[in-house]
């Protein structure tokens, strides 16, 4: 296999091998479980992490800081167990996870999960071993186009020539798991050359101990909001109380802009809405339009679905709030990711899953505010031709108007809330 390119990273060496550098990297950044079903081309990786978990310990024991949680590898059977394996890890911890395959075709054995991991927006770093930069295209029995392959789920696939970019593509990929955009996924794909991995790069020897990764939070303009919001009476006051600090502390970004237009938004139809949440059934399809007519809803995604009580990143307590001094109704798409459930939790509304009955629903709110959350479509082309379940407002038929719809784009659900 090669991989004793990775044993050159010695603790009386100021060179490393690319894939001692590409695990190194990944532990400096917080990355502490790698599911894997690797081959020939994976081998200097799979080296790697032992010489790096080897010279973490030795850096722990020579430090006050206590010993270096190391990176787990985890054998797994198939590349689908991986990337699933992967996508739960993700999902319930939040924390952005490796998964480590062979070539093309351990990715395309893969791709269905990491597809759903897409969806989920769940952080997940793609490791695929590729044939060394010379072979590549020359007809051999598993040579394909890893690339093409792995755009169909990334937008951020990293093709490193050289130890020193394998270093600094391993750096970016693993910063751009941890950024959340309703538009895009959270999928970094490394596709790494056998002899890049071999390759050696200079550096100063030991190994730093990582500390856990810093998580992205909200402008001072937003924490401020919050602040404001829990020190002042009850009631819609909260609103009010907030624009004006908003329109004379905060710079016109998307996300201020829309959060004052949600604020604006909560604050219109307060007058028409209960002081709380007026429904305790989480099923959504019971729900009927005289029931809403006048409500605005809150639809959640991401974070926003998730309770501090089991991630420090949840934001389900904070919609919460909202609810309860605006009396909007919390709903989620059909095909989330997470939703925590239980206790004192709220309940939150799912749409309903075909077409009509999902529009019937959203055309029961006359506005709706998206945190997290895309604009929900049908999930397939049905016969009543139905694509967009909120067509532009007073558009798409029916006896009810569209709702109004403010998207809100930010990196921080949570701290939007």
């Amino acid at each position: 296999s090669g991989g004793s390119g990775s044993r050159r990273g010695d603790s009386s060496s100021s060179t490393c091998s690319g894939a001692f550098a590409l695990v190194h990297t990944l532990h400096q950044e917080g990355v502490r479980v790698i599911f894997s079903n690797p081959g020939t081309t994976e081998m200097c990786i799979v080296e790697a992490i032992d010489e790096v978990n080897n010279r973490a310990a030795a850096s722990s024991k020579a430090s006050s800081e206590g010993k270096a949680r190391p990176v787990r590898s985890i054998l797994c059977l198939h590349e689908n167990v991986v990337t699933g394996a992967a996508d739960g890890y993700a999902r319930m911890t939040g924390i952005g996870c490796g998964a480590l395959l062979h070539l093309g075709v351990g990715l395309s054995n893969g791709l269905a999960n990491i597809h759903n991991a897409k969806r989920a927006h769940s952080p997940m770093i793609v490791i695929v071993g590729e044939m060394a930069t010379w072979h590549r295209g020359k007809g051999a029995p598993l040579d394909m186009d890893i690339m093409s392959i792995a755009r169909t789920v990334s937008e951020k696939v990293f093709l490193p020539l050289s130890p020193s970019q394998l270093e600094r593509d391993t750096r970016n990929a693993v910063r751009y798991s941890r950024e959340f955009d309703v538009s895009s996924s959270q999928i970094s794909v490394i596709v790494a050359p056998h002899d890049v991995q071999r390759q050696s790069i200079e550096r100063a020897s030991g190994l730093e101990i990582a500390k856990s990764p810093a998580t992205t939070t909200t402008t001072t303009a937003a924490a401020g909001m919050v602040k404001s919001l829990s020190s002042q009476s009850s009631g819609f006051r909260q609103s009010l109380h907030v624009m004006k600090a908003l329109g004379s502390s905060a710079s016109n970004t998307p996300l201020m802009m829309g959060m004052k237009m949600a604020l604006k938004t909560l604050r219109s139809t307060s007058t028409s809405a209960p002081s709380s949440s007026s429904s305790s059934s989480s099923s959504s399809s019971s729900r009927t339009s005289s029931n809403n007519r006048g409500k605005c809803a809150l639809l959640l995604g991401g974070n926003g679905l998730v309770s501090r009580a089991f991630a420090e990143h949840g934001g389900l307590e904070h919609a919460q709030t909202i609810a309860s001094l605006s009396g909007c109704e919390l709903i989620c798409l059909n095909n989330f990711s997470r939703v925590d459930r239980g206790g004192n939790l709220p309940p939150v509304a799912r749409i309903p899953y075909f077409p009509k009955d999902a529009m019937n629903f959203l055309r029961s709110f006359t506005s709706i505010v998206c945190v997290g959350a895309s604009i929900p479509v049908a999930m397939f082309g049905y016969d009543d031709h139905i694509s967009e379940l909120l067509p532009p407002q007073g558009g798409g038929g029916g006896s009810s108007p569209s709702p109004s719809v403010v998207e809100i784009k930010t990196h921080d659900v949570a701290g939007c809330l």
